[in-house]
């Protein structure tokens, strides 16, 4: 999340004015980590064309932006060495926790994790493919996002290729479309109790930004104990921009790959999302 861009908007950020700054945190951090890895460990978009693109790659893969590990575990499970590289410490040591479960201690020998910002890093070496999914792109600004995909040809080989699941969210084609907000109401349980979750997904395209909050109230014998509201900011651009961003930094655009939309696969949110699978090259 940018530190330039706002923290929350639309209907949370009223919540936020209700609750104080003592129940705002991060999307990213401890507690929102956990949450993040039970709705997300087995959503299995992207995967198939992930691995089905990735045939043939040798050394170890990069993946930027890899969260509490959907994407990395799964190559793992193929063979595959992984450098998984996040800004979130907290995500990260709940990848790393993943490692202990049952069944996945052996793959501790194939993972390197790396706590950095994909904006701005450097390992010194260079890898045949490097994959960022999800919202990874989003997560930066315009400007680093150019610096994103400067430091990924830096860390290309001659002939790699990136492969990019990304998100396009209809309502960003015109900068000028009004502001809409879609809200859905779920529940879910971690180790500790019930949770419901309150979704507020907030997207202006005329600011460029698009703000997804969870307001959680934790349920214990029938009452609230506790109200947390998570937060975070991405900035998503029409597929134009993005390929225009690509060319900026020397890379080549491939082809692209529809994966579908989120009417295919099971979500709260009434957002048209549409998936698609990006190849990128030198």
């Amino acid at each position: 999340m940018t530190e330039n861009g706002p923290r929350v908007a639309g209907t949370a950020a009223k919540l936020a004015e209700l609750f104080g700054d003592e129940a705002i945190g991060s999307l990213y951090g401890p507690e929102a980590a956990k949450l993040y890895d039970i709705v997300n460990r087995h959503d299995p978009v992207g995967i198939k064309e992930l691995l089905q693109a990735a045939e043939g790659t040798s050394g170890p893969v990069l993946e930027l932006g890899c969260g509490t590990g959907r994407v990395t575990f799964a190559f793992l499970e193929q063979g595959y060495e992984m450098v998984a590289l996040d800004l979130s410490p907290d995500m990260l040591k709940v990848l790393e926790h993943r490692l202990t479960e049952p069944g996945n201690e052996a793959y501790a020998d194939r993972l390197e994790v790396v706590e950095g910002d994909m904006s701005d890093f450097d390992l010194g070496r260079r890898f045949d493919l490097i994959i960022i999914t999800g919202a990874a792109v989003w997560e930066n600004d315009a400007a680093q996002k150019a610096a994103m995909f400067e430091c990924v040809r830096r860390h290309l080989t001659e002939g790699g290729r990136i492969l990019i699941q990304i998100a396009l969210v209809e309502g960003f084609e015109e900068s000028d479309a009004q502001a809409f907000e879609n809200v859905a109401v779920f529940t879910l349980a971690d180790e500790t109790s019930p949770l419901l979750c309150t979704l507020f997904d907030y997207l202006d395209p005329s600011a460029g930004f698009r703000c997804y909050s969870v307001l959680t109230h934790r349920v214990q014998d029938h009452a609230v104990t506790s109200t947390k509201l998570y937060t975070g900011v991405v900035h998503p651009v029409p597929r134009e921009v993005l390929e225009k961003d690509v060319a900026a930094a020397g890379l080549r655009v491939a082809g692209w790959t529809e994966i579908g939309s989120n009417t295919d696969v099971v979500s709260p949110l009434r957002v048209r999302v549409h998936q698609w699978l990006l190849e990128v090259t030198r």
